[in-house]
């Protein structure tokens, strides 16, 4: 008698897996998924698909089966269900166990600067995550990877690893448990945020903000986590793109390099650090000037000219906005401790007092000896036009089940 199993979960990774279950002999008595893509597989392999929702210890109560297999499933299995199948309840995991335990791990994984990660096949227990390790595969993170991207890798890697697991379901035994006992285990619940919501400040350091933006990053696909804002006590933006800029020396504040009509330049604590593919809090598209000018930055005017040459005679000085203590997070000086959301309509930003801001780059000019050049800029027509970002579109590929990884 040939051995056999159920599928619950979805995605390619389920599609996969039982393409490859299939063509090794084993009986695949039905597929619990409400995953049009996995009903279509399973129509055209004449394989049953019932509703995951439904009653599902009566359902597997039908006929012994051997396996149970869990891809890709957001549901919580009970331990009822988990106790039916003759050999094991496996499921897979898009992340190292039991370092990167529960919901959304690439992305934290991201956060958190992770060198490596991994795809993981283990045994299901009552405890979310918590079975023993029975196959792993790790593989180095880019340097470019974003959530959506990792997930992706993840899912891969998972999908080549089942091939190692198939030959054990054809005799109906397991691989030996992995020894993990030396591992740390953390648990990361659906409801955790990162950074405070995905907060970037005048205290977040270049590299943390860059790690933040791709953590966030699910591409077109809707986002569990939200999106990074750059924060003032004049608003709130949203920014999409980081790109790090490295410098031999250190500073104790963050600074405003630059405005154009695409990025905002800062000068982090630790790096220089580029934003830029702005939206507002409503999803409207944003110019790197309009962006600022909700913010209430810009930078500084540059320094008088020499009369003597007719250039300046130092480099435009950098506006301030160095991090304070007051409130908790550190905050633009200039413009006080951030509050989300914000409190207040965007106003225009002050252009008098010592820490006059701007809503654009200063033009320098050559001045006559008589005459000293404007401090005063035209402001852009584009920071003032916007556009409709596109809506969601359906979920991603690859993520786990809430209860078992």
């Amino acid at each position: 008698m040939k051995p056999n199993c159920y599928l619950i979960g979805g995605t390619r990774v389920l599609t996969q897996c039982g393409t490859r279950l299939l063509d090794a002999g084993v009986t695949i008595e039905g597929v619990l998924s409400d995953d049009p893509a996995v009903a279509a597989w399973a129509g055209a392999h004449g394989v049953p698909v019932h509703d995951p929702a439904g009653d599902l210890v009566a359902l597997l109560s039908e006929r012994p089966f051997d396996y149970l297999f869990s891809m890709v499933n957001f549901r919580i299995l009970p331990g009822a269900v988990l106790d039916l199948p003759k050999t094991a309840a496996i499921n897979f995991h898009d992340g190292p166990l039991p370092r990167y335990s529960g919901s959304h791990v690439p992305a934290w994984a991201l956060y958190e600067g992770a060198p490596r990660h991994a795809a993981t096949w283990h045994l299901m227990t009552e405890a979310v995550d918590a079975g023993g390790v029975l196959l792993e595969r790790w593989f180095p993170v880019r340097d470019h990877a974003t959530a959506l991207s990792l997930t992706y890798e993840a899912a891969e890697a998972g999908i080549e690893l089942f091939a190692d697991l198939v030959p054990h379901v054809v005799r109906r035994t397991l691989p030996e448990v992995l020894d993990t006992s030396d591992r740390e285990r953390r648990f990361y619940r659906r409801s955790a945020r990162m950074a405070g919501g995905g907060v970037i400040h005048a205290g977040t350091t270049a590299a943390e903000a860059v790690r933040l933006v791709r953590a966030l990053d699910h591409g077109s696909f809707p986002n569990p986590l939200g999106l990074p804002a750059l924060v003032t006590e004049r608003g709130a933006v949203h920014t999409l793109q980081a790109r790090l800029i490295p410098r031999d020396e250190t500073r104790t504040g963050t600074t405003v390099l630059s405005v154009t009509t695409t990025a905002i330049t800062l000068a982090a604590p630790d790096a220089d650090l580029v934003l830029s593919d702005w939206r507002a809090v409503d999803g409207s598209t944003l110019s790197g000037q309009a962006a600022a000018q909700r913010l209430g930055i810009a930078p500084a005017p540059p320094s008088r000219p020499s009369r003597r040459s007719g250039w300046p005679t130092s480099p435009p000085p950098r506006s301030s906005c160095a991090p304070t203590s007051r409130g908790g997070a550190p905050a633009w000086r200039t413009c006080g401790p951030p509050r989300w959301p914000p409190t207040t309509s965007p106003r225009p930003p002050p252009t008098t007092g010592t820490t006059s801001w701007r809503t654009s780059p200063p033009r320098a000019t050559r001045a006559s000896p008589s005459s000293a050049p404007s401090s005063r800029p035209s402001p852009s027509a584009s920071a003032r036009r916007s556009s409709t970002s596109p809506g969601p579109r359906p979920a991603p590929a690859t993520s786990r089940s809430a209860r078992t990884g």
